[in-house]
């Protein structure tokens, strides 16, 4: 007599998370600032229309002075520990102090509104998610920037590209957010305030994300800034399901 045995065994899904936060700095020059990010975007778009020309190797999509951070936290600028980034930068052309509301000219100057971008089901969720946080303690919500989500896509799949976990990009001086967003901007501003969150999973899994992001502290600071009005979410998804988010937070005056 024989019998069939059945062995049944469950392995365990096991999911990595990475967490990143950058650190505020300040600066009262944000007209030479953004006058350097203009030329060097103009040195590479010339260097793409030419063909003999050599590439540019810099970008005008980030900052040269992004410490790492080995915190796994939100707001302070760090290196990429195991866990979420989370970093803010501010920069100023004068001693004028940035509007709490967000005015016309700079909803304009950032895209428009959110009727000018799809967001995809996962970056609606994490904007749904940030904004539940501060509507919950009475802090304003954050409005959608098209110009917020280009910046933040852009970083969430240069990573994957260039298989690298940080706020700057190997070998590129000028990377982190704040040069990424005056990349983009057509006019320069009077005051700007730029915060990042990173986040990666080897699952694309939002929910958890969003509060591994709130448990850490920098990066939750990040999240619940009284200062910020304009948020812009961007992921980028492998075929794996690997999973990368960038959040941008901004405070902008023109």
């Amino acid at each position: 007599m024989s019998r069939a045995v059945h062995i049944t065994v469950i392995i365990p899904v096991i999911s990595i998370t990475l967490l990143l936060s950058l650190a505020p700095w300040q600066s009262h020059d944000v007209g030479s600032v953004f006058t350097r990010v203009q030329q060097l975007v103009a040195g590479s778009e010339a260097a793409t229309d030419a063909p003999a020309a050599p590439a540019d190797t810099t970008t005008a999509a980030g900052t040269d002075t992004a410490p790492a951070d080995t915190a796994t936290a939100a707001g302070s600028e760090t290196a990429p520990a195991a866990t979420t980034a989370a970093g803010t930068e501010s920069a100023t052309s004068d001693s004028t102090t940035a509007d709490s509301a967000p005015q016309d000219k700079t909803t304009t100057m950032l895209g428009g509104g959110l009727e000018k971008i799809k967001l995809t089901p996962e970056e609606q969720k994490f904007v749904d998610l940030v904004n539940k946080e501060r509507k919950d303690r009475n802090i304003p919500v954050l409005t959608v920037a098209p110009l917020l989500v280009q910046t933040a896509r852009a970083k969430s799949k240069e990573m994957y590209d260039l298989n690298y976990w940080g706020h700057e990009t190997p070998g590129k001086k000028q990377s982190t957010a704040m040069y990424r967003v005056l990349a983009v901007l057509k006019e320069q501003p009077k005051y700007m305030m730029v915060g990042e969150n990173l986040y990666y999973c080897s699952q694309t899994l939002v929910e958890s994300g969003h509060q591994a992001l709130m448990n850490s502290p920098t990066h939750r600071r990040n999240i619940l800034n009284l200062d910020y009005n304009y948020i812009g979410v961007g992921a980028y998804i492998a075929k794996d399901g690997r999973f990368w988010v960038t959040e941008h937070f901004l405070k902008i005056t023109y």
